[in-house]
């Protein structure tokens, strides 16, 4: 494993990190990059802080009885967990019919 990561490697990291620990030396090459790149510091801040807030928020909201069935939660989290995505929804618009001239 190389320690010096790309600013991309690094956010991709960062990310990971809140949902799985990271190993060791993954760890260690962020806090590296880290030391030197002051835009991945604040992104791992903002997308910590971003994280913490909204669990904070689905909390709450569970605890008022309020959100989702726990029939649509499992399905969203099938999606999740899943490659799949939905299908692009219809946009609405209508198309006007080719000319015949």
């Amino acid at each position: 494993m190389k320690f010096k990561l790309s600013c991309k490697e690094v956010s991709e990291l960062v990310s990971r990190s809140l949902d799985e620990p990271l190993p060791w030396r993954q760890r260690l090459g962020v806090r590296l990059h880290h030391a030197y790149c002051r835009m991945c510091r604040r992104y791992a801040v903002q997308i910590r802080f971003l994280s913490h807030a909204t669990r904070a928020w689905l909390h709450r909201q569970e605890k008022a009885g309020a959100g989702l069935s726990p029939e649509a939660r499992a399905r969203i989290r099938e999606m999740l967990n899943s490659d799949h995505r939905p299908a692009p929804q219809p946009s609405g618009k209508v198309t006007p019919p080719a000319s015949t001239k």
